[in-house]
């Protein structure tokens, strides 16, 4: 079965999949209902503002969070400088 795809056609199709218990996460829409993913990104450029067109918060369907801020302990540590010992192959 072929489909024309538009833009209230996704959110309609990305409002019946919330209706229905489906998670909206990328991964889950990847391996699914790849079809509407592939429409949604050709049609409004990422699967994040398809969702939001729906009428729906992204981040709520994220499976992790987005880390706004390091966690305790993952900073990155600098590198103490090292000086390079001189190789002398001749005295």
């Amino acid at each position: 079965m072929i489909r024309k795809w538009d833009q209230e056609v996704i959110a309609t199709a990305i409002r019946e999949l919330f209706r229905s218990g489906q998670s909206l996460s990328y991964t889950n829409m990847d391996q699914c209902h790849r079809a509407i993913l592939q429409a949604a990104v050709r049609y409004y450029g990422t699967w994040e503002a398809a969702v939001t067109a729906a009428g729906y918060q992204y981040e709520s369907f994220l499976r992790r969070p987005r880390a706004e801020v390091v966690p305790p302990g993952h900073e990155r540590k600098p590198r103490p400088w090292r000086r390079k010992r001189k190789i002398r192959l001749f005295d």
